[in-house]
């Protein structure tokens, strides 16, 4: 089933659509994922009781709309999720919409968090094969190796069979610069405006 949205024009140009859990722009990056099948489900009676975050009123009125479109009636509960324990979340809500942001260019610190931490391993997911990548990467410097590793845990994490999310949107950032400025970013894409000179 697709959600058939449109997420460029839902955000008016600052999200597209994506595949996968790492941006375009982090190291690990996979280009080689194809399109996928959000949300198969079994059941065309399927009532989904869904957690979104304070604030994303719009956004649930269109996934309410694209999901009706597929006979799926969901109910959207609308709190932080940390404020909330993680057992709390796996017992209430059948999906879960969060936000995320790599720290670095690298996609091995995200992809630690997520598997290894309790806070935002939701709905405790656990998979020997990436736990093995995981712990492969810890010994690799060399960046064609590295990236190898960081682009399979970028398709294991979204098979089909067992995904450890189904990611709809990353967001785009956009930069506007005087030809009389020069910048240079900083690794975690932050702007220091200390690091603009004119």
């Amino acid at each position: 089933m697709q959600l058939d949205m449109n997420f460029r024009d839902f955000s008016e140009g600052m999200a597209k659509d994506t595949n996968q859990l790492l941006a375009s722009g982090v190291f690990g990056y996979n280009p080689n994922i194809q399109p996928l099948d959000l949300l198969e489900l079994p059941a065309t009676t399927f009532q989904p009781q869904i957690l979104m975050p304070i604030g994303f009123d719009n956004l649930a009125d269109k996934l309410t709309q694209s999901l009706q479109k597929h006979g799926i009636e969901a109910e959207f509960t609308f709190a932080n999720s940390f404020e909330l324990s993680s057992a709390e979340i796996s017992s209430q809500y059948d999906l879960i919409f969060f936000g995320f942001k790599s720290d670095f260019y690298d996609g091995h610190s995200f992809f630690t968090t997520f598997l290894e931490s309790e806070t935002f391993n939701f709905g405790s997911y656990k998979n020997p094969q990436a736990n093995q990548l995981l712990q492969d990467l810890e010994s690799l410097q060399k960046p064609k190796a590295r990236q190898k590793v960081l682009q399979e845990l970028s398709s294991l994490l979204v098979e089909a069979s067992y995904p450890l999310a189904e990611p709809l949107f990353e967001s785009q950032v956009y930069y506007a610069l005087s030809q009389n400025y020069t910048l240079q970013p900083r690794l975690d894409g932050y702007l220091d405006l200390t690091l603009i000179q004119y």
